[in-house]
């Protein structure tokens, strides 16, 4: 039986966890499992409470870092957050986005119920959200994200974000996607939530908005 690399409590990962992203029932932290079965580092505990954004559809969502007014979190985003129940703050290993242990392979039909969109479920209301959204089973399909990204005036933000789109494992012909760059305004094409994930990890620290849609089938929900 593995173990949590957030807690270290003994965890059960069956194969249809692998090549997904897997919350903790023990200590709610989101970590990648590996094609081989095995639990990747913990996403990053945050120690500072702050007021998390709403985040739904269409509305742009900036990544902004500077201290808020200190307000106390609700249960469930505390725990989409990593924070330790008892108050005690739980160290965990910095995760390194660009960590692919293996290459990020197109959702077979066994394992698209691992990334299903579930018909009752509501619309996530944060990044942390999509996380776990994102492995929600249900017979609908897999599901895929439609990043819309804006802010992009600077020719130094473009430059970073072309560095972090620039990876063979993704598959993307980066040119082609910076030629749809208009008016600061980059759409990018759908992809299954892991690369999702892993691209909305790379670019957080970069001063621009965020926002995305859905889309099951080939049709597009906000």
């Amino acid at each position: 039986m593995a173990a949590c690399p957030n807690c270290h409590q003994a965890i059960e990962i069956t194969d249809q966890h692998a090549g997904t992203l897997f919350t903790c029932p023990h200590c709610r932290a989101v970590f990648f499992v590996g094609w081989d079965g095995q639990p990747e580092a913990a996403a990053p505990a945050e120690n500072d409470e702050v007021e998390t954004p709403a985040f739904s559809g269409d509305q742009p969502v900036p990544f902004s870092f500077e201290p808020l007014p200190e307000t106390p979190l609700p249960p469930e985003e505390a725990a989409v957050f990593g924070e330790n129940p008892g108050g005690e703050e739980t160290p965990a290993a910095p995760p390194d986005p660009d960590n692919f242990d293996q290459p990020i392979a197109p959702v077979s039909e066994e394992s698209a119920a691992g990334f299903g969109l579930e018909p009752t479920s509501p619309a996530p209301s944060d990044l942390g959200s999509v996380v776990e959204y994102a492995n929600a089973s249900a017979s609908t399909g897999p599901l895929r994200y439609i990043l819309i990204l804006r802010g992009l005036e600077l020719a130094s933000t473009v430059r970073e974000l072309r560095e972090a789109l620039t990876d063979s494992r993704f598959g993307w012909d980066v040119d082609d996607i910076m030629a749809h760059l208009k008016n600061g305004e980059l759409r990018l094409k759908p992809m299954n939530p892991t690369k999702a994930s892993i691209l909305v990890n790379r670019i957080k620290s970069l001063p621009i908005e965020v926002s995305w849609r859905q889309e099951v089938y080939g049709e597009v929900s906000s």
